[in-house]
């Protein structure tokens, strides 16, 4: 992904956006390179350090829902799932139009 989709996904200035990244590679959470398809871009990778923090962050994601759940009637998951999915699509639409 190049800094500019980025930068627009996350709201963020390109030079916020160089600040945060710079600093993603000191920590060597990600890569960047130069696009070769178009030297004037840089691409951002995850590094393998990344990808292991994303699985533990998407592990710790997984084990707080599921501790949640425990305590409602597991009859009433999927329904719960089905109308948070609606909330979020809701939502999403209605951040578009702001």
């Amino acid at each position: 992904v190049n800094n500019k989709k980025i930068a627009e996904r996350m709201n963020l200035s390109p030079s916020r956006l160089t600040r945060i990244i710079d600093g993603l590679v000191k920590k060597e959470y990600i890569l960047r390179e130069i696009d070769p398809n178009d030297r004037r871009n840089m691409r951002v990778t995850l590094s393998s350090k990344g990808q292991s923090l994303v699985k533990q962050l998407n592990k710790a994601y997984v084990d707080i829902h599921r501790e949640i759940l425990k305590d409602i009637d597991p009859d009433q998951h999927e329904p719960l799932t089905t109308a948070l999915e609606h909330l979020l699509e809701a939502l999403e639409k209605w951040l578009e139009k702001s």
